[in-house]
């Protein structure tokens, strides 16, 4: 019913609405149900792309009529912080994934490597975002107030080798990330743009 009141409400096309909520509706359904990605490493690569990237451009197709890769581009840190979120998780429970034949990357990876891994999940944002604020606009800049909490979510996380769970600091790290980076854009004067030819 959501969906066919958006195509009503919307000037996007309705085969683009309908594939990209039913993207997400089937994604969403091959992490958790059927075949159930998440018991095997495809499942944070579905993550990385679901929760991030697809989400924010169904999001910008509803509500501005066509599809654009811009919203793919600026979403990308925000999905790189949401994948930590999985993997912290995955990392808590590497033994019981393993006696259970769960193979997730914190599984393949291990303590160390998942250590390493979750640090580039968790800084490589603000690495995008200090880039975005030197070619386009200070404003950029504005997610970086939360750097000092990261910093702090990363330590928890090394001395407890992901034994300690930080996942519900870090959807609150990405809220405060994401709420940042939508008043940087809304304050640019330019953005970073995605120009398909």
């Amino acid at each position: 019913i959501g969906l066919w009141a958006l195509m009503f409400l919307s000037q996007a096309r309705s085969e683009h609405l309908a594939g990209l909520f039913f993207g997400g509706l089937s994604s969403s359904f091959l992490y958790s149900g059927g075949i159930g990605l998440k018991y095997y490493v495809l499942g944070d690569v579905l993550v990385i792309i679901t929760f991030g990237p697809l989400a924010v451009l169904f999001s910008y197709v509803v509500q501005c009529g066509h599809l654009s890769a811009t919203p793919l581009l600026l979403a990308f840190p925000l999905a790189l912080n949401m994948e930590a979120i999985i993997h912290s998780k995955h990392t808590c429970h590497i033994s019981e994934h393993q006696q259970a034949g769960i193979v997730s990357l914190a599984v393949l990876l291990g303590h160390q490597g998942s250590y390493l891994l979750f640090a580039l999940l968790l800084f490589l944002p603000y690495f995008i975002l200090v880039y975005w604020m030197m070619q386009y606009s200070v404003f950029f800049g504005l997610p970086l107030a939360t750097l000092l909490y990261a910093f702090g979510l990363e330590r928890r996380f090394r001395e407890s080798r992901g034994q300690v769970r930080v996942s519900s600091e870090l959807a609150r790290l990405n809220l405060t990330l994401g709420l940042l980076l939508v008043l940087g854009c809304a304050l640019a004067s330019d953005i970073p743009q995605v120009t398909v030819t």
